[in-house]
């Protein structure tokens, strides 16, 4: 989030963040030159799909409104369903932007029959309206065509590694990590939601491995919903000493455990573009992965990560192999570091500016559909749970008249949690 807040700075514009959820009262903040509006979300309506639409309708408007708003940048489907309705209100244009398929988020025609006219009115909304629609991985904009979406309106834009943690990997760390240095360490990072994450995969090809008598341990860094589920789990199987859950650790911590550990596991059972790997890519881990989503969009198996089949045992397989092979992590860990620096750089976050800018304009065009090979330009964003985004241009004054475009406006951006902080991650 804050690599396209100080972008936005950097062209003039000013970016204000909105997050609806996560707080108890309404209150407005600046992290790091950037405002932060905090809008609490009622317990009623953030467990119920329609009020929880039109409560967070109510709250875009009323931003749009305060800030003069000329274009909405919302994330994932639910929110950019939301900014669509609002910006009809306040007849601004919309881009989207689509990490995980919309068939694994919070797409509920098939699932709720009765409610499936009124969800397909509402997807032929946001496609009549939408200006374009940012993906992260060819994967999802093929799923998001397949619901319809047109590929007129649909870019394929990399996540990227932000430039803040690209510096804190060249720091030494502040954290001590000395006893990880006796055994093998592999290393999960994520939300702990294991219908997305798959770490009990991760926990099982472990335990497999130990009791074959390998000496290892696993380091699982995050927050979620599951980890009472994971640390029962793992008291059953009484590998408290083998196992830890780290739960939520600064940029700095994390990148030492980046570098500490000999294997980056990423065990998903489904992904968009996981921004966990491309950092793991980045510090030159060795790094294995389910062959899921848009993972094969970022490792060439064998070059520069090593990609499965999902499932425990595959996992434990590839880990044995990894393990008896220590000369792989140079070699395969310094090809990442090449992939990340070449294809998932902050010029992805450039691209995505340009995109939200050519939008912008009064009589917004459609931009022509873009296709980038694997190894040509360079694309876009995850950022945790955040759920939008809102530029408005101040009124130009007879002083300011002759500034381009990209000079003059500010902006809004709202995601629906209080993951804005002074950049440590709630869930990596």
């Amino acid at each position: 989030m804050m690599d396209i807040c100080q972008a936005l700075l950097e062209r003039g514009h000013t970016p204000i963040v909105l997050t609806l959820g996560g707080s108890a009262f309404r209150r407005t903040e600046y992290i790091q030159n950037v405002l932060v509006e905090r809008v609490p979300m009622p317990r009623l309506f953030s467990l119920t799909r329609y009020p929880g639409i039109l409560y967070s309708i109510i709250w875009v408007i009323v931003v749009g409104q305060k800030y003069h708003v000329d274009l909405i940048h919302a994330h994932d489907y639910l929110m950019s369903l939301i900014s669509c309705l609002a910006g009809r209100i306040l007849r601004k244009p919309l881009v989207a932007t689509f990490h995980l398929p919309i068939q694994d988020t919070t797409w509920i025609a098939p699932k709720i029959p009765i409610v499936a006219p009124l969800e397909e009115l509402l997807k032929v909304i946001l496609i009549r309206f939408v200006c374009a629609i940012i993906c992260v991985s060819q994967f999802t904009r093929q799923k998001t065509m397949d619901l319809g979406f047109p590929s007129s309106k649909t870019f394929v834009i990399y996540n990227w590694v932000s430039g803040s943690k690209q510096i804190v990997a060249n720091r030494e760390p502040p954290l001590n990590l000395t006893t990880m240095s006796d055994k093998p360490t592999l290393l999960c990072v994520g939300r702990l939601a294991d219908s997305q994450k798959g770490f009990s995969w991760a926990i099982n090809a472990a335990d497999f491995l130990i009791r074959k008598g390998r000496n290892l341990r696993l380091i699982i860094v995050g927050e979620g919903p599951d980890e009472i589920v994971y640390k029962r789990l793992i008291s059953q199987l009484n590998l408290s000493d083998r196992i830890f859950l780290a739960g939520r650790v600064s940029d700095a911590e994390l990148s030492q455990f980046y570098r500490s550990s000999d294997i980056f596991v990423l065990p998903s059972r489904s992904e968009g573009l996981p921004l966990t790997l491309l950092e793991a890519m980045s510090v030159g881990s060795l790094v294995l992965a389910t062959k899921v989503g848009g993972v094969p969009e970022i490792i060439t198996d064998g070059r520069d990560g090593v990609l499965v089949v999902p499932g425990w045992y595959n996992l434990s397989v590839a880990i044995d192999n990894l393990l008896r092979n220590p000369s792989l992590k140079e070699k395969l860990g310094l090809n990442a570091k090449t992939t990340v620096e070449s294809r998932f750089s902050l010029l992805n976050c450039l691209e995505t500016i340009d995109l939200l800018e050519e939008c912008q304009s009064p009589v917004p065009k459609t931009p022509q559909p873009t296709y980038f090979p694997s190894s040509a330009r360079i694309k876009c964003t995850k950022l945790n749970r955040l759920q939008g985004l809102m530029y408005n241009r101040p009124k130009m004054s007879p002083t300011s008249a002759n500034l381009s475009k990209a000079e003059s406006p500010t902006g809004v951006m709202i995601t629906n949690s209080s993951s804005v902080k002074a950049y440590d991650r709630s869930s990596p």
